[in-house]
């Protein structure tokens, strides 16, 4: 079932747009669903639309030159998904971008952002607005967990994602960590 949309009270909070505007850019955003495992986005792929992760988790990920699966964050809901090119339409994507939950999505095309920057003379600043909260906030949790050691960072990210545990197995964990699985393991033993 279909959540209520939280989109026009996400640009009311993060935006400069007028309650008018609000109402004529939210049907540019329809909804879509992604099941658990299933891609948003996959590295090389061109960036042809944004995604407001209304409900569920995802996780943005590379490929190291081993083959393995590098965890680089985590998307909750309430926030738009990007890649490090940010919103740019055309440009190759860097990351893949995973549902680790079923996943409820807004997604507004390239096309239509494009449509809209010509009708609302706001909306290119908005979007800026969107990009920049949220590339912020992904910076501000991968700086925080630069500092302390394993434990402390551990300790962060649950405060920051309660749910994680639930959601999101170890592996990937640890990979955002950078640190392996066992050594998740003991630190998650010694703090239960």
């Amino acid at each position: 079932m279909e959540a209520p949309n939280r989109l026009p009270e996400y640009f009311q909070k993060n935006t400069s747009l007028s309650p008018a505007e609000i109402r004529q850019v939210c049907p540019y955003f329809k909804s879509q669903e992604l099941k658990k495992g299933e891609y948003f986005i996959r590295e090389g792929s061109p960036v042809t639309q944004l995604g407001y992760l209304q409900d569920g988790m995802m996780r943005i990920f590379t490929v190291d030159e081993k083959g393995d699966e590098v965890v680089r964050y985590f998307a909750v809901s309430d926030n738009f998904i990007i890649d490090q090119n940010g919103i740019y339409p055309g440009k190759p994507c860097r990351m893949y971008i995973q549902a680790l939950t079923g996943c409820e999505l807004r997604i507004i095309s390239s096309g239509d952002i494009e449509c809209l920057e010509q009708k609302i003379p706001h909306f290119e600043l908005a979007i800026h607005q969107i990009g920049e909260r949220t590339l912020v906030k992904i910076i501000t949790v991968l700086n925080i967990l630069r500092i302390g050691n394993p434990t402390e960072q551990y300790h962060f990210l649950m405060s920051q994602i309660p749910d994680i545990g639930l959601s999101v197995p170890l592996k990937d964990i640890a990979s955002f960590l950078g640190i392996t699985q066992p050594s998740l393991s003991r630190i998650r033993k010694r703090i239960s």
